[in-house]
C-alpha cells in the first residue's frame, strides 16, 4: 500500500510539472507573438485608421491655432482700450509737461503702427488657406494613385454622377494615398498658421510691455500732479 501511494505521488508530481511547463510554453509563445506583432507592417485598414487619426490631429491643431489667435485679439483689444481711455483723460493731459507730451505722443503713434501690424498677423493666422500638396498625383512604384475623392476642391472637379462612379472602383490603397496627401496639405496649413501665431504673440508681448510702461508714466505724472 505504501509503494502504491509513493507511485501516485510521483505520478501526480510529474503531472503538475507538465502543466507548469505547458503554461510557461504558452507564455513564451504569447510574448513572441506580441514581439512579432509590434514590428510587423500595418495592413491596409490599420494604415487607414492611423492616417485618419493623424488627419484628425492635424485638423485639431488648425482649430487650436484659430482659438489662440482669437484669444490674442481679445487681449490686444482690452490693452488698447485701456491705453485709449488713459490717454484721452483730461487729467492725464493736464498733468504731463508739454515736452513729455510730445514724446508720449510719438510713442503712441509708434505703438499704433505696431498694433496695426500685429492685427494683420492675427488676420494672417485666421485667414482661410488652401495648399496644394507637393506630392506627385500619380503613384510611383508600389504606390497607389489618389483619385481625388476626399478633398473638396478635387471633389468639385467632377459632376455628381462621375464622382459617385469614382467611388465604385476605389481600393483601400488609393484611399490611404489620398488621406496621406490631405495630411500633408493640412500640415503645410499648420506650418503657416503657427508661424504667424508666433509673430503675433511676440508682438503681443512687446505691446504689453510698452502699454505697461505708458501706464507707469501716466500714473507717475497723475500722482505727482
Amino acid at each position: 500500500m505504501s509503494d502504491d501511494a509513493n507511485d501516485d505521488a510521483v505520478t501526480g508530481g510529474a503531472r503538475e510539472e507538465t502543466k507548469a511547463e505547458k503554461k510557461a510554453r504558452k507564455r513564451a509563445e504569447k510574448a513572441q507573438e506580441l514581439a512579432e506583432d509590434a514590428h510587423r507592417p500595418l495592413d491596409s485598414w490599420e494604415r487607414y485608421r492611423a492616417l485618419c487619426d493623424a488627419l484628425k490631429e492635424a485638423n485639431d491643431l488648425v482649430d487650436l491655432a484659430d482659438h489662440k489667435a482669437r484669444f490674442a485679439l481679445v487681449i490686444m483689444g482690452a490693452l488698447n482700450a485701456v491705453l485709449f481711455i488713459v490717454a484721452t483723460r483730461g487729467q492725464f493731459a493736464s498733468a504731463v509737461p508739454p515736452a513729455v507730451q510730445a514724446w508720449l505722443g510719438a510713442g503712441l503713434v509708434i505703438y499704433a503702427l505696431v498694433a496695426a501690424y500685429f492685427f494683420l498677423q492675427a488676420i494672417e493666422a485666421l485667414r482661410p488657406r488652401r495648399f496644394e500638396t507637393r506630392q506627385p498625383v500619380s503613384g510611383g512604384a508600389g504606390e497607389d494613385t489618389p483619385l481625388g475623392l476626399r478633398f473638396y476642391a478635387d471633389v468639385l472637379v467632377r459632376d455628381p454622377a462621375a464622382y459617385a462612379a469614382a467611388w465604385q472602383g476605389v481600393n483601400i490603397g488609393q484611399l490611404n494615398a489620398e488621406v496621406a496627401r490631405q495630411i500633408y496639405a493640412v500640415s503645410r496649413i499648420n506650418d503657416a498658421k503657427y508661424a504667424a501665431l508666433r509673430r503675433l504673440y511676440s508682438g503681443l508681448r512687446a505691446m504689453t510691455l510698452a502699454g505697461a510702461a505708458f501706464l507707469v508714466i501716466a500714473a507717475f505724472f497723475i500722482l505727482r500732479g
